[in-house]
């Protein structure tokens, strides 16, 4: 219903401008109105791409403060079945050896995951942030920050689900710097 009602406005916004053009006199009003009129709808997507990929360069990305070094205790056989996870269809995975086994993990470090929507509401830019935490002593081990971009204003109100920009991108894509923080903190002692 939304995307049905800002057709609808798309097409009036449209039809408006023509009818404004039509009673300006010289070409020069004329080009600055259509420049301005044109920047309004769109506007916000030069900037938000501005915003978005400066945040990318400068936030985004994995950070290691501290790795830690783990007995065979924190780490799974081959073999054995990591119950920190199912597969598709409802069963643990059979590890393969070396993966780390969550729930020994979960005893002491914790993992937490924020997912900050209204990061930017101007520009439509929801920050992903996680990080490692000792429990034991509340010193913060690693963190991963990711960025995504759902367009402008415009394209939010036409689309019930706009397509979103991640960053970083390859090679370290979103799922990659979330996924592997913990591989890169916790080392097995061998």
């Amino acid at each position: 219903m939304a995307g049905l009602l800002g057709w609808i406005v798309l097409i009036a916004y449209i039809l408006a401008g023509r009818e404004i053009i039509k009673r300006l006199q010289t070409k020069k009003a004329k080009f600055i109105f259509v420049a301005v009129y044109l920047l309004i709808p769109i506007g916000d997507v030069f900037l938000g791409h501005i915003y978005f990929y400066s945040l990318c360069v400068v936030e985004s990305g994995q950070k290691i403060y501290k790795t830690v070094e783990l007995s065979t205790e924190y780490f799974l056989q081959a073999g054995d079945l990591d119950q920190s996870r199912r597969d598709e269809w409802g069963k643990y995975p059979i590890a393969k050896g070396g993966e780390l086994n969550q729930l020994k993990l979960k005893e002491r470090y914790s993992y937490t995951s924020k997912y900050d929507k209204d990061y930017s509401k101007i520009f439509h830019i929801t920050k992903v942030y996680g990080i490692v935490q000792d429990e034991k002593t509340n010193q913060i081990l690693g963190d991963a920050t990711s960025f995504v971009y759902r367009g402008g204003w415009l394209e939010n109100i036409v689309f019930e689900f706009p397509s979103g920009r991640w960053c970083p991108t390859a090679p370290t894509d979103i799922g990659y710097i979330h996924s592997t923080l913990e591989e890169r903190i916790f080392k097995h002692i061998k």
